[in-house]
């Protein structure tokens, strides 16, 4: 094996570990920017729905969201710590 050969396949190597670095770093930057976000959400209709805010639950083709005009209802439902449904 010649030289040339050696270093093309070691700067071969080296530029797949970088690109799969990368990779790897950006889809966990991602993947918690994504359940960020949607934690956030949760936790702001939570506490709306718990300071008896029931706007909140309207459908999303009742509110001003451009994402999903014709998306299902949100529901919610208030469940006791030990797992029952409550209100019901």
């Amino acid at each position: 094996m010649t030289l040339r050969t050696r270093l093309a396949g070691s700067l071969a190597l080296v530029a797949l570990l970088v690109a799969a670095a990368v990779g790897l770093l950006s889809y966990h930057a991602a993947d918690d920017r994504v359940y960020g976000e949607i934690d956030q959400n949760l936790r702001t209709i939570s506490a709306a729905v718990v300071a008896g805010e029931t706007q909140v639950l309207a459908t999303v083709a009742e509110s001003d969201s451009p994402r999903r005009p014709d998306g299902p209802p949100l529901v919610a439902q208030v469940v006791a710590p030990d797992g029952t449904v409550m209100g019901e």
